[in-house]
């Protein structure tokens, strides 16, 4: 009989070399890996605005949705980029999704929130 875990690695050994890749040493460092994440104040007031945009966009995993695309905002994406990544992110529903004008407003809602810093927020407050 065969181990059943037999050549398989396990969970975390996989994480670690796809953190690590095949020089072993971090491909990303884990500032630039860190997404903020709102306060309890920040989080009420996020889904209190998307809630404006569209009640539909107040669910339960559009904080998760909100770092994504704060991700996108502090990596420098363009706007198109950005609105790519709430259209999906934010995706509301089985079947519908959020228009461009929607995911324009979202991003709005994200950056002005406060949650989400880019280095030249932080450069600009000091």
């Amino acid at each position: 009989m065969t181990d059943p875990g037999a050549g398989s690695a396990p969970p975390a050994l996989f994480a670690a070399v796809m953190l690590t890749g095949c020089g072993g040493s971090p491909a990303v460092s884990p500032a630039a890996t860190s997404i903020p994440a709102p306060n309890p104040t920040q989080r009420a007031a996020l889904m209190e605005e998307l809630g404006k945009v569209d009640v539909e966009l107040a669910h339960p995993r559009a904080v998760s949705a909100a770092r994504m695309a704060c991700k996108k905002i502090q990596e420098g994406a363009s706007d198109d980029e950005q609105k790519i990544v709430v259209a999906g992110a934010f995706r509301m529903g089985n079947e519908k999704f959020v228009s461009p004008e929607q995911a324009g407003r979202v991003l709005a809602v994200i950056k002005a929130n406060g949650f989400c810093t880019t280095s030249s927020d932080d450069r600009a407050s000091s």
